[in-house]
């Protein structure tokens, strides 16, 4: 969210980064529609959704690039999609 420039007040961003995060969870690759859907509940008045649609695409896109390097590697170790591998394990997740 804060490299999409969604961040402003402060205000909203809260229940905003818990919608979408709610939303990816249950959605890996919503639409822009599917998003604004979600966010319907969140009011702000500082910045407008396009900054979140952005961030929502953007990760959605990092999801894929990475599912993608993690295929062509030939790992055959469950993994789940938008879990960190800790630096500990050895970047394993």
């Amino acid at each position: 969210m804060a490299r999409c420039g969604t961040v402003q007040c402060g205000f909203c961003i809260p229940g905003m980064c818990m919608t979408v995060h709610d939303l990816l969870e249950g959605n890996h690759a919503p639409t822009d529609l599917e998003t604004r859907q979600a966010l319907a509940g969140n009011l702000c008045r500082c910045s407008g959704y396009r900054g979140v649609l952005e961030a929502v695409k953007d990760v959605v896109a990092e999801r894929e690039a990475s599912a993608a390097a993690h295929a062509s590697e030939g790992a055959d170790d469950a993994r789940i999609p938008h879990q960190i591998p800790h630096p500990h394990d050895g970047g394993k997740a």
